[in-house]
């Protein structure tokens, strides 16, 4: 053999190493990923009735709301936060692009607030109009005209 087909076959030899490790990595690393989501599935179920049990805690507190209510209502949350792992989990193991995160994450906000009680939020803005429009003025006479200043646009950002 010819020194120029020695050095041929050692390249190529180097080469499908640096491709067999390199899939070897790669499996490796998506080996590592399912683990990890294998490993938060099993103790999913602990978490969501610790959540559920921490939100209803926290709307009976909050919002006032009685036991039933507030179950119904952390149930609620939970199903939102459920849809979006789900997604997440969807989009992470199938490697798909993250333009729809900001979508999905604004789809679970929404859901968070549609799922707020309406009584709760109306009673509180309707608490004391008086001393909010009070407290509304003052705030303005407080402060003088020069002192407040003018809103930036986005030109002015690349000004």
């Amino acid at each position: 053999m010819t020194l120029l087909a020695q050095i041929s076959i050692l390249f190529l030899s180097f080469a499908l190493f640096l491709i067999l490790f390199w899939l070897g990595m790669a499996w490796l690393k998506k080996r590592q990923l399912h683990r990890s989501f294998d490993r938060l599935l099993d103790n999913i179920q602990d978490r969501q009735s610790a959540r559920a049990d921490s939100l209803a805690r926290r709307a009976i507190d909050r919002f006032h709301m009685n036991q039933v209510d507030a179950k119904n209502f952390s149930q609620d949350l939970l199903a939102a936060e459920k849809v979006f792992l789900q997604q997440f989990i969807d989009q992470q193991l199938h490697k798909k692009s993250v333009e729809n995160f900001y979508d999905h994450l604004c789809d679970l906000l929404d859901s968070y607030l549609a799922a707020m009680p309406k009584q709760q939020t109306v009673e509180g803005m309707q608490t004391n109009p008086a001393a909010t429009a009070q407290a509304d003025v003052d705030e303005g006479e407080s402060k003088p005209a020069a002192a407040v200043p003018a809103e930036e646009t986005w030109g002015d950002v690349f000004d």
